[in-house]
């Protein structure tokens, strides 16, 4: 926790569990499950997975923060119009979910030591972006997903 406590200190995060729509950003009627591109994931228990945390930030739509230089941009809902996506931008507020490490996607290497996955849910009609363990994770081990997911739309070339 005190790390934790560090990095939102340094990076002048406010700590928020919650997805905030902040004026002049995304509104929240904006976020509806049911845009997701082929159906978003039920709610419903999670198998043999730890779930570890909720991606949290400011909402905003996808195309006022594709020139963003912050490198924690998250994908909430991608729509069939593209106007209409939508991004999780822990910048300003955030929670643990904004330092869990990128790994690099384009070698095996990299793809190794993956051991937390992001994974959007429909939960009370509202996109929400999980972070889920998907493989055991020894006690001490850092935390690694792919910022990518599906979409490798983000240069992940310079991770370790």
């Amino acid at each position: 926790m005190a790390s934790l406590a560090t990095a939102l200190t340094s990076s002048k995060t406010k700590f928020s569990n919650e997805l905030t729509y902040m004026p002049n950003t995304a509104p929240r009627s904006s976020n509806l499950a049911s845009l997701e591109v082929g159906g978003m994931q039920a709610y419903r228990n999670i198998k043999d997975m730890t779930f570890l945390a909720e991606y949290a930030g400011d909402v905003d739509y996808l195309e006022k923060r594709a020139n963003d230089d912050i490198d924690c941009i998250m994908s909430l809902l991608l729509t069939a119009d593209p106007s209409q996506g939508l991004v999780i931008c822990p910048d300003k507020r955030g929670n643990i979910s904004h330092f869990i490490s990128g790994i690099n996607n384009h070698t095996q290497d990299g793809k190794k030591k993956q051991n937390v996955k992001c994974v959007r849910y429909d939960i009370d009609v509202e996109s929400h972006v999980l972070s889920v363990a998907c493989r055991d994770i020894a006690c001490g081990e850092k935390l690694y997903y792919d910022y990518n997911g599906y979409e490798h739309a983000y240069p992940t070339h310079h991770f370790l």
